[in-house]
């Protein structure tokens, strides 16, 4: 996938009773990362019983993160649902679905 393909794509991780930054999958994603020029849209869905962040919207790294917390835990699908959604406002292309422990070799 080239950088122009990045832009059309965007990723989802859920996420229960961990922050991004130790989530295997977040630490795959931001190796696979640097080998592409421009950032990639990123919705955290967080499980957690207590939000991890304050923010709705912001940038780590190559990643613009828009976050959503969820106390009620609501499983994987739910999770996916909202993002599918909010992939079609954005008017993107493709959805990558993604749990906290996924892990790219």
């Amino acid at each position: 996938m080239n950088s122009n393909n990045l832009k059309s794509l965007i990723t989802v991780i859920v996420l229960y009773e961990t922050k991004i930054t130790d989530s295997a999958t977040y630490k795959s994603l931001d190796s696979a990362l640097v080998h592409f020029d421009s950032d990639l849209d990123l919705i955290i869905y967080d499980n957690s019983n207590i939000a991890h962040y304050d923010q709705r919207t912001f940038h780590l790294n190559k990643f613009r993160i828009t976050y959503f917390h969820d106390a009620d835990n609501p499983g994987v699908s739910k999770a996916y649902n909202v993002a599918a959604s909010y992939a079609q406002r954005l008017k993107k292309n493709w959805i990558l679905l993604l749990d906290q422990d996924t892990s790219f070799v």
